[in-house]
């Protein structure tokens, strides 16, 4: 009877403390609390005023005044026989008493003039790590660098688009660039099946676009901010001979326009797909309270 009595606990404990949240369940930008956005939009309205065409919004590369904005709109993450081995990596963090339980995570990219009904990136491999990208001590512990790991590729009817106020040439009668619609962001979801305790892990992704074309991950956007604190996005750089530069892992950083503002840190989107459930020693500590209720 008891050993009855405990098994109908914890399969009670399991039902009501599984959160088995229709996917996606986190979000590089707004964690547990926003899991479906990936901070990317930023509106139906350019920063100067264009709407965008009906259906569509804009992800405008940020200001945080009228004479400081970002200048990027996207980090490379291509392979390619040209070009080398990009690479695009960053973290998330799994508290205490939480359980992951991933089955596919979403990446965002975009090439400049790809036809918008064919998908310009047919392979992306995706590897997770303990540990920071490049470190000592840091090891792969799901995927690898040939598996394509792609599942779909949807448009997300974001058109990438650089800041519309900020006057990269600095203070003066200069044009900031138009809005244009030729960088139509595409969400891009992955594989992963792999149970994750409590950790700091990062995602390592790198995309193989058609031919010899190019992707581009932008960075999370949003509105009148720059940057934020903490945040750690990793590039992998393939190097070059002229001038002499070592391929390996860097922080991804915008320098910002016009030239002479701050270098600022950036963070990648994307979505975690799957369940997210306390730790299984919650659940035990759980059980032993309801048992000891129950006498």
């Amino acid at each position: 009877m008891a050993r009855t009595l405990a098994g109908g606990i914890v399969a009670l404990l399991l039902a009501a403390t599984s959160l088995a949240v229709e996917p996606p369940f986190y979000s590089n930008g707004g964690g547990l609390a926003d899991p479906t956005n990936p901070y990317l939009a930023t509106g139906t309205v350019t920063l100067s005023g264009v709407p965008a065409p009906a259906g569509f919004a804009w992800s405008e590369c940020p200001a945080d005044s009228p004479t400081s904005a970002n200048a990027l709109g996207g980090f490379a993450a291509h392979r390619t026989g040209s070009s080398g081995a990009f690479r695009l990596a960053d973290d998330f963090t799994v508290h205490p008493g939480e359980l992951f339980d991933l089955d596919a995570i979403a990446i965002f990219a975009y090439q400049a003039g790809s036809d918008p009904d064919a998908n310009p990136f047919p392979d992306v491999n995706l590897r997770i790590w303990s540990g920071r990208p490049g470190d000592q001590g840091s090891a792969v512990i799901f995927g690898d660098t040939t598996t394509n790991r792609l599942l779909s590729a949807t448009n997300t009817n974001l058109y990438r688009i650089f800041n519309t106020i900020v006057d990269p040439d600095g203070p003066g009668p200069g044009l900031p660039p138009e809005p244009g619609t030729t960088r139509l962001i595409r969400e891009l979801r992955l594989a992963a099946d792999i149970t994750l305790g409590p950790g700091t892990y990062w995602l390592d992704w790198q995309i193989i676009p058609t031919g010899s074309g190019t992707a581009f991950t932008p960075a999370i956007s949003i509105p009148g901010v720059r940057g934020l604190p903490g945040w750690n996005a990793r590039q992998f750089i393939p190097g070059s001979t002229i001038p002499p530069v070592p391929p390996g892992w860097e922080n991804v950083i915008d320098g910002g326009t016009p030239p002479q503002v701050a270098d600022v840190p950036q963070d990648l989107p994307f979505l975690l797909f799957g369940t997210y459930t306390p730790e299984p020693s919650s659940l035990a500590l759980l059980l032993v309270a309801a048992l000891g209720r129950r006498r």
